[in-house]
């Protein structure tokens, strides 16, 4: 691939399809490999912590055993332009106690923390799901919080409240305003206010 190749790695299927769609309506001249991971983000960085950081999220990709083969055929030889690393928050997962969760976020900000190197992480908070919501955007707005028992039903929650969103029909401008919203979330949640990009 050649300039304007992007990567990106998602966590599952439900993320997959949101960025096949965001491509397609993307310049012809910006190409994105979308692989999913299929785990959290403790996940992945437990893999790349075994190698001390000093392996690329490439490389951590093809070594690992959650990409299926045929997901790692498409980022070999391939030179990216941009990495990206989209996941849910995930604080109910079980891989790590939420002790440990708490001292590696910062850290995994730092490792990604460049899109030229490691890739940059963006976190889903609470979880994917909540895309369907809305939140104000901007500097003035007040993100909502969840409370982390919640977590674990949180998609349910979401599931249960009727809200939905019908990917076929969205346009350029509808991913702007939930990409937007999203970033907001991890920013304001996070204290990182200078991820937040100007989208047109």
């Amino acid at each position: 691939m050649g300039k304007g190749s992007v990567l990106v790695l998602v966590e599952g299927e439900r993320e997959q399809k949101f960025f096949e769609k965001l491509s397609s309506l993307l310049p012809e001249k910006t190409q994105m490999t979308l692989v999913p991971f299929r785990c959290n983000i403790y996940a992945l960085y437990k893999e790349m912590e075994e190698y001390d950081f000093d392996i690329d999220v490439e490389k951590a990709i093809t070594l690992s055993n959650r990409v299926s083969e045929e997901e790692k055929a498409k980022i070999k030889g391939q030179v990216f332009e941009a990495k990206y690393l989209v996941f849910d928050l995930d604080f109910h997962a079980d891989v790590l106690n939420d002790e440990k969760k708490v001292k590696i976020i910062p850290q995994m900000l730092k490792v990604f923390d460049n899109d030229s190197e490691n890739g940059l992480l963006f976190f889903d908070y609470p979880m994917f799901e909540a895309i369907r919501e809305k939140h104000p955007a901007g500097e003035n707005g007040t993100p909502p919080t969840f409370s982390v028992k919640d977590g674990k039903r949180y998609k349910q929650m979401m599931n249960e409240s009727g809200i939905r969103f019908d990917l076929k029909h969205f346009d350029f401008s509808d991913y702007c305003r939930l990409l937007k919203n999203s970033l907001f979330l991890s920013n304001a949640i996070l204290g990182n206010p200078y991820r937040m990009p100007t989208i047109e």
